[in-house]
């Protein structure tokens, strides 16, 4: 059986939005270090950029191009979108609370 808790949907929700601001500031710092010169190398800006990546746990949802002099993203909405759907979803024999879908 499917249920749906209100209240982790809700905690999951503002946790991901967190997780994804927090990410675009530092790889927008990171972008800006690169366009400045001050971090060259795909192999340096690879690096700089996965263990950002690697902190929040945020991979999936970036879209990522490197190359030895620059370095742009984008957001992944459509797959942030998809994983939202299932915010306090999970299976269970029985829901916790009458009228749970």
């Amino acid at each position: 059986m499917a249920c749906r808790n209100e209240a982790l949907a809700k905690v999951r929700a503002h946790k991901r939005l967190k997780l994804l601001a927090a990410t675009d500031v530092q790889l927008t710092e990171i972008g800006q270090r690169v366009k400045d010169g001050k971090l060259t190398g795909q192999d340096n800006i690879g690096l700089r950029v996965g263990r950002v990546i690697n902190k929040y746990k945020m991979a999936k949802h970036f879209a990522l191009d490197i190359t030895d002099t620059q370095f742009d993203w984008s957001r992944r909405q459509e797959q942030i979108d998809a994983e939202a759907a299932l915010d306090g979803l999970y299976t269970s024999g029985t829901c916790a609370r009458p009228g749970a879908v």
